[in-house]
């Protein structure tokens, strides 16, 4: 994101915890046993955990592995 768009999802209060970006997901999302965990391997995860470092934000998401 650009300086200006970098942290405006903070200024608005954004619950990062409730987005997901993995292109890959659970086989299951109903198996309450298992949390729902981001492949952290697919294109999509990889460019959320450089957004989140670039923006100096925590990345609340749950990886497999």
């Amino acid at each position: 994101a650009c300086e200006t768009c970098r942290g405006f999802g903070r200024v608005l209060g954004v619950d990062y915890g409730l987005t997901w970006s993995c292109s890959d997901p659970p086989r299951s999302w109903t198996t309450a046993s298992s949390p729902w965990l981001a492949c952290g391997a697919c294109d999509s995860c990889r460019l959320r955990r450089h957004g989140f470092v670039d923006a100096g934000v925590p990345d609340p998401t749950r990886y497999r592995g």
